[in-house]
C-alpha cells in the first residue's frame, strides 16, 4: 500500500506535472519527421527517387544513428543530431527528479515509512514509465508529422510502414542484407526502447552513487563510445539502425544487445539500491 501511494506521488510529481517536457519531445519528433518527409518528397518530385516515402522510412531516419567510425577514411568523427538529441533529452529528464524529490518530500516519507526499498522501487517504476512515455511521445510525434505532411506534400504514404528500397540505397547508402522489413521495424520498435531503459536505470544508479552531473556525463560517455565503436555490449549501438545486421554485414543482432541491456538494467537496480540504502540522507 505504501509503495502504491509512493508510485502515485511519483507519477503525479515526476510525470504529470512535467507534461510540457513531453509536449516538447512530441513537437521535436514531429518537426524532424516533417523535415525528412518534405526533403525526401522533393527528391521524388525531381525524379531522383521513384515511388513514395512512408512513415517506415521516417522511423528509419529517426533512429538511423551513424555508421561505425573508420579513421582510415580521413572523415571527421560526427554524431548524428537525432541520436544526440534523444539521448540528452532523456538523460536530462532522468537526472532532475529523483534526487530533488529526495531532498524535498522524500526525506519526510522515508522518516515516516522507515523503509528505503519501497521508495527506491517507486523511483525505478517512475524511471520505466518516463522512458515508456518518452518513446510514446516520439512515436506520436512521428505519426502526427506523417499525416500532416501527407496533406501538404506529394508522394507521402503516412499509413504505411514499408521502406522504399531506393531511399535506403540513395539517401541512406544502404541495402537490405538479411531478414525482412517487418523484422527491421520490430527491432526499431524494441531495441532502442530497451537500450534506453538500461541506460536510464544505469544513469539513476550513478546519480545516487555519485551525483547528478556525473550521471549525465556518464550517459554522454556511453553515447560517445557507442558512436565510435560498434560493439554489442555498448548499449548505445542498439539505438542505431546503421548498426543492425539487417543492413550491415558486420552489424549486431537483437539477442546480445537485449541481453546486455537486461544485465545492465538489473544490476543498476540492485547496485543503485545498495548505494541508496547506505546513503546518509539527513
Amino acid at each position: 500500500m505504501i509503495l502504491l501511494r509512493q508510485i502515485n506521488a511519483d507519477i503525479r510529481q515526476g510525470i504529470l506535472q512535467k507534461w510540457k517536457v513531453f509536449l516538447i519531445i512530441t513537437c521535436v519528433a514531429l518537426a524532424l519527421t516533417v523535415l525528412f518527409l518534405f526533403t525526401t518528397s522533393g527528391l521524388i518530385t525531381k525524379g531522383r527517387i521513384t515511388g513514395s516515402v512512408s512513415l517506415g522510412d521516417a522511423f528509419y531516419y529517426m533512429f538511423r544513428g551513424m555508421k561505425e567510425y573508420d579513421p582510415k577514411t580521413g572523415e571527421l568523427f560526427d554524431i548524428v543530431d537525432s541520436f544526440l538529441i534523444w539521448n540528452l533529452l532523456l538523460a536530462f529528464m532522468i537526472s532532475y527528479y529523483p534526487i530533488r524529490e529526495l531532498r524535498n518530500t522524500g526525506k519526510t516519507y522515508l522518516i515516516r515509512a522507515n523503509t528505503r526499498i519501497q521508495w527506491w522501487l517507486s523511483k525505478c517504476v517512475w524511471n520505466i514509465l518516463t522512458v515508456s512515455l518518452f518513446y510514446l511521445c516520439i512515436f506520436a510525434g512521428m505519426v502526427i508529422g506523417g499525416f500532416i505532411s501527407s496533406f501538404f506534400f506529394d508522394h507521402i504514404t503516412a499509413s504505411s510502414f514499408l521502406f522504399n528500397p531506393e531511399i535506403f540505397k540513395k539517401v541512406f547508402k544502404l541495402e537490405f542484407i538479411h531478414g525482412t522489413q517487418n523484422y527491421i521495424i520490430a527491432q526499431i520498435m524494441i531495441l532502442p526502447f530497451v537500450a534506453s531503459l538500461a541506460m536510464s536505470m544505469f544513469q539513476m544508479a550513478v546519480e545516487f552513487i555519485f551525483n547528478e552531473p556525473i550521471s549525465y556525463i556518464a550517459v554522454i560517455i556511453i553515447c560517445g563510445f557507442s558512436a565510435y565503436y560498434m560493439k554489442w555490449f555498448l548499449i548505445g549501438n542498439g539505438m542505431m539502425v546503421y548498426r543492425y545486421f539487417y543492413v550491415n554485414p558486420k552489424g549486431i543482432g537483437i539477442v546480445l544487445p537485449l541481453l546486455a541491456s537486461g544485465v545492465i538494467f538489473t544490476l543498476s537496480i540492485v547496485v543503485g539500491y545498495i548505494s541508496f540504502r547506505n546513503k546518509d540522507i539527513l
